[in-house]
């Protein structure tokens, strides 16, 4: 039986579904909740409902917006012939950091044929669509140094090597097996400016 007044233990609980966050750590921001004089819990609540409800996926980049087209995307003065690709939405925000000044394609996923999910799974096709288009002279694939990232980075440099384009892929500054958006500016800033080609 549970001596925790059941708000605060509902709150946990819905805390502890979050990434990154154990049942201690959701008990304690859940207690820092009910402790705080000063926190707005209607702006607070107001917040999260609005991601909810008003985030949409940009139909360019299939990044996050609340247009049906992203800032990046209908911003004119970034080269769109520079394509970033990228696995997760917020991926596009951690390249930004790096000073990278291109477009952005989102797969929205990795191929991991041991969790069921393979080429046809992720967005691949409208990648390869805007690829075959002829409007993109460089594509730099930014996934994450894993199994999964590196298969998916070999699977995109072999099927487009019939097309005259650079492939490159930020360069190794980016410690293998760690998630970018865990790593600081100025590495991410020499991997990208160090990114190399991919050759098959």
């Amino acid at each position: 039986m549970s001596y925790i007044p059941e708000p605060i233990e509902k709150l946990a609980r819905e805390l502890s579904r979050l990434p990154g966050l154990g049942i201690k750590t959701a008990y304690r921001i859940a207690f820092h909740i009910a402790d705080s004089r000063d926190l707005d819990a209607e702006g607070f609540s107001d917040a999260v409902k609005q991601v909810k409800d008003r985030i949409k996926i940009c139909r360019t980049c299939f990044g996050y917006s609340v247009d049906d087209e992203c800032r990046i995307c209908s911003d004119d003065s970034r080269d769109k012939r520079s394509l970033c690709v990228v696995e997760r939405p917020q991926d596009i925000f951690v390249i930004e950091r790096g000073g990278f000044r291109g477009s952005y394609h989102v797969l929205h996923g990795v191929i991991a044929p041991l969790d069921g999910i393979g080429p046809s799974d992720i967005k691949l096709a409208e990648l390869f669509d805007k690829v075959r288009s002829g409007n993109v002279g460089e594509l730099v694939i930014a996934l994450n140094p894993s199994i999964e990232g590196d298969a998916t980075t070999m699977y995109i440099a072999k099927s487009i090597t019939d097309l005259k384009i650079r492939v490159s892929r930020l360069a190794r500054g980016v410690p293998a097996g760690a998630s970018i958006d865990y790593v600081d500016d100025t590495t991410l800033c020499r991997a990208i400016e160090e990114r190399q080609d991919i050759s098959c």
